[in-house]
């Protein structure tokens, strides 16, 4: 019987995401949210800063959408905010199942909820 590298690679690389998002979904449903949304700030912050590719894609967005309307400073300023919101986005995705009903419901207003009660 042959055993295929690549295969056991790809393998290898399914196994640790997983085990990776499973930790972080225990670690993040553990701690509390303020202490989470932190911790992922600064993880949007340090994505923003490592990965100069997602930074200049979302600088030629900015630029393609608003040109010459936004200063360079301040198309920096929101990829930057962009960044540190979507790791926010991110602990509230790992931890609606656990703490819908007492962290994020109160969050949410819905207008219109009664033509979806009937």
């Amino acid at each position: 019987m042959e055993v295929n590298l690549a295969s056991l690679k790809k393998q290898f690389k399914r196994d640790a995401v997983v085990i990776i998002v499973r930790t972080l979904v225990t670690f993040f449903n553990a701690v509390p949210r303020k202490l989470a949304l932190f911790i992922t700030s600064i993880l949007g912050l340090l994505i923003w800063k490592l990965l100069p590719k997602e930074r200049y894609r979302s600088l030629r967005h900015l630029n393609l959408i608003y040109g010459e309307n936004l200063s360079e400073q301040e198309s920096h300023l929101i990829t930057r905010r962009f960044f540190i919101n979507w790791g926010k986005n991110i602990v509230d995705i790992l931890r609606v199942k656990k703490h819908f009903a007492d962290e994020i419901k109160p969050l949410v207003h819905v207008e219109g909820m009664h033509y979806f009660e009937k």
